[in-house]
């Protein structure tokens, strides 16, 4: 129901990011169960979204996507076996030991509206999930993407001074931006999930500062309001294989990986007999997209390990004490290393360098190389 305050309950993140599921109101225009959020677009947009769902209701397993004012729907109509399991009350919940835990149909005909974001290139396997989980429950789950992951969400939830538009029920989100929902009660807390599901979750395995991101302090009480999935650090991969053969030693600083990089870049690393390999694998680098964004803290990264040598209690970018700005030698010293290994860089996230053998070291986030690894034949 739109224009409702409603209670939002998170449940799984990506990035340093928060997929947020809440309530089962779903949105309705004259009777008719609508493959996108009907309030939010014009009547021309409206009427396309129409004829599209009366044009592609009976095709197998369909996924569009329609643009609808500052976001695109991607509208999921079920597939025939799955409309078979509706009408039959059969389900399949036969895939891992977590769709087994679920009672079949337990969520016949709920439909979740989730804003995601960037979904073919940060998060496809939402999709797949998704769809075995509706084959499981009978629920079904309908993808739009956000153009701003980070300012989006928020208009949907509202805030102190504005009432949001409570047109999704899931969220794709920065972490950093739901501290005012947190401490609005606009979130529900998720502890009692979390104590209920935990033989599964295995909460406990979340790498505890990562973990920590999704919890607001509030009347005494540490409340779990966001479950994260990872969070943005660099983390370095090395070829063990290449410095064994080599007879190179593991590398312990950035002259060290300046050194690495230089010997390895431009040779044959994957035995294709093409001297074309890379030394350096990063990600963002450009052509990332909405990633590009990220590409300065590839040199904060190198920065905080000169300027910032107290922990985190100590900034980098200023002075504690006189705020003044700390771009000094060791913001140099950074920018000289990354002239240095920009040239003997390539990406190692968004295409199979790193997986098909072309790099002898990787600097990525830790969900770049779950991806790599996971969701490549060649990382198994």
């Amino acid at each position: 129901m739109i224009g409702r305050r409603r209670r939002r309950t998170l449940i799984v993140a990506a990035g340093s990011s928060v997929f947020l599921f809440v309530g089962n109101d779903t949105l309705t225009a004259e009777g008719k169960q609508l493959l996108c959020p009907s309030s939010a677009i014009d009547d021309s947009a409206l009427a396309l979204c129409r004829d599209w769902d009366d044009r592609h209701s009976s095709r197998s397993h369909e996924m569009s996507i329609t643009a609808s004012g500052t976001h695109n729907i991607w509208a999921h109509t079920p597939n025939s076996d799955a409309a078979a399991t509706a009408s039959g009350k059969s389900y399949d919940c036969e895939g891992d030991e977590y769709l087994r835990s679920l009672a079949p149909g337990k969520h016949e005909g709920v439909v979740a509206n989730y804003l995601s974001f960037n979904t073919a290139q940060s998060t496809g396997h939402f999709v797949d999930r998704a769809r075995l989980f509706e084959r499981c429950t009978g629920g079904v789950i309908n993808f739009a993407e956000a153009n701003d992951v980070a300012e989006d969400p928020i208009k949907d939830i509202g805030t102190k001074s504005s009432t949001g538009s409570e047109l999704y029920d899931a969220y794709i989100m920065m972490y950093s931006f739901t501290s005012e929902a947190s401490s609005l009660g606009l979130l529900e807390t998720l502890n009692d999930r979390i104590r209920d599901s935990n033989r599964l979750l295995k909460y406990e395995d979340i790498f505890p500062k990562v973990r920590s991101m999704g919890e607001y302090r509030k009347d005494g009480k540490t409340n779990i309001d966001l479950l994260m999935a990872d969070g943005d650090f660099f983390v370095p991969v090395v070829r063990i294989d290449l410095l064994e053969r080599d007879n190179k030693p593991i590398p312990h600083t950035w002259d060290d990986v300046v050194e690495l990089a230089r010997y390895y870049n431009g040779t044959d690393l994957n035995d294709d007999g093409v001297a074309d390999d890379f030394g350096l694998c990063i990600f963002p680098r450009a052509g990332s997209g909405f990633y590009d964004a990220w590409i300065p803290e590839l040199v904060y990264s190198t920065w905080a390990t000169t300027d910032q040598t107290k922990g985190i209690q100590q900034g980098f970018f200023f002075d504690e004490e006189t705020f003044e700005p700390r771009i000094g030698n060791g913001f140099e010293r950074a920018m000289n290393i990354w002239k240095d290994l920009w040239g003997n860089s390539a990406d190692g996230c968004i295409t199979n360098n790193f997986v098909s053998g072309r790099c002898a070291i990787g600097l990525a986030p830790p969900g770049c190389w779950k991806g790599a690894f996971v969701n490549s034949e060649e990382g198994g």
